[in-house]
């Protein structure tokens, strides 16, 4: 018999991946989401759902897995209690058979110095004895990649920070679902780094976008702490096109080895370029 998994989150980018490839597996899905979306995925039974709310039990009440993708990126508080932290606390206690974590590179040592990646971390005490993946950066048409596309199509000039020397680690989209999927399926357990292994230098990085997208860029060197003052800046702004968090994770970028995780797929991941020929722009 199918099993029934929920997904926090599942209108995000992540979610509505994860979302389509389950239902593609004949799974029971509920999608528990913040705000009703238009489009829905036929044979999905969607749920509000909000970290800072109290948890609606009813809801898990035939859930076998619950993967956890849902994430408040600003401070915010319940009772005193961080809303990430408030909303995991509860759905642990629904002990459920099976927990999915989806954090981040950011998360992993040394831990970025920002609230998303101390967060990610204090999320993930919590699952320890779960199934945590971390994804790098993930190449699709949303999220973070997805914001970069749509700056680079507005902007000739492209700031770069000591050389453009950062180490970028990625993953296309339908390959991180399809291992999570894959981990899942197999009720693995620990922490999992799923990008691939190659090293990716930003300013190469930002090049190789820019060529896709056809559109002629020119980099222009900025000392980190001018950059710092413009990130301050563009936080008047309701949608600034960089905060704080992403100038931390681009200064702090590390490298991971993920050959192991690699080792365990039964798919090959797509390299940096191959991902980039894949994504429609």
């Amino acid at each position: 018999m199918p099993k029934t998994i929920a997904i926090t989150g599942a209108n995000g980018f992540l979610g509505k991946a994860f979302v389509k490839a389950l239902v593609e597996k004949n799974y029971y899905v509920k999608a528990l989401v913040r705000k009703m979306p238009i489009d829905k995925f036929e044979g999905v039974s969607y749920h509000l759902y909000r970290l800072e709310d109290d948890l609606n039990k009813t809801l898990f009440e035939d859930v076998d897995i619950c993967i956890h993708l849902a994430f408040q990126f600003e401070k915010q508080e319940r009772n005193g209690i961080d809303v990430n932290i408030f909303a995991v606390e509860n759905l642990k206690k629904l002990n459920l058979t099976q927990y999915v974590f989806v954090s981040s590179f950011a998360a992993a040592s040394p831990v970025t110095d920002s609230y998303y990646g101390k967060s990610k971390l204090a999320v993930e005490v919590f699952f320890k004895d779960e199934l945590i993946i971390r994804p790098a950066l993930v190449l699709g048409n949303g999220g973070i990649f997805g914001r970069l596309q749509t700056q680079l199509t507005k902007t000739k000039f492209v700031p770069l920070l000591n050389g453009g020397k950062q180490i970028i680690q990625t993953i296309l989209l339908e390959d991180l679902v399809e291992s999570g999927i894959f981990l899942i399926e197999n009720q693995a357990k620990g922490i999992y780094h799923l990008a691939h292994s190659e090293k990716v230098f930003y300013k190469n990085f930002i090049l190789k976008i820019a060529q896709k997208l056809q559109k002629d860029i020119f980099f222009i060197p900025i000392p980190v702490l001018i950059m710092k003052i413009i990130v301050a800046f563009f936080q008047l702004f309701s949608k600034p096109p960089i905060n704080k968090d992403n100038l931390t994770g681009l200064l702090t970028s590390k490298y991971i080895d993920t050959t192991s995780e690699q080792n365990m797929m039964p798919q090959k991941w797509h390299s940096f370029e191959e991902s980039l020929e894949r994504i429609k722009m």
